[in-house]
């Protein structure tokens, strides 16, 4: 995979650029070391997100008044635990994408 390649993904897998590390340390983990950084608190914030999901989707009750809805692919939800924010990440039709107001 070319680095411009891997660029391109880099704006689909980090939707949002965190304030740490910076985008320079996370182009050079991505085309130079070949790697994606994982931070251990990651998988179990996700799991518990996909739990509570599946169980409002099994009770039917995924909707209001019970919860919001997911937004659809390509759009997603995006939670920032270092400032404890969260919002939908809207995708334009082109490369960019915008958060909800």
């Amino acid at each position: 995979m070319t680095p411009d390649t891997i660029r391109f993904l880099m704006t689909r897998y980090i939707p949002q650029t965190p304030p740490f590390p910076s985008p320079e340390t996370i182009e050079y983990w991505f085309t130079t070391r070949r790697t994606v950084p994982l931070f251990a608190g990651s998988p179990p914030v996700a799991e518990g997100f996909a739990i509570n999901r599946a169980v409002l989707l099994l009770l039917d009750m995924e909707r209001p008044p019970f919860a919001v809805p997911l937004p659809s692919a390509p759009d997603c939800y995006v939670y920032d635990t270092t400032t404890l924010e969260g919002g939908v990440l809207r995708y334009d039709a082109g490369d960019g994408h915008h958060h909800d107001s």
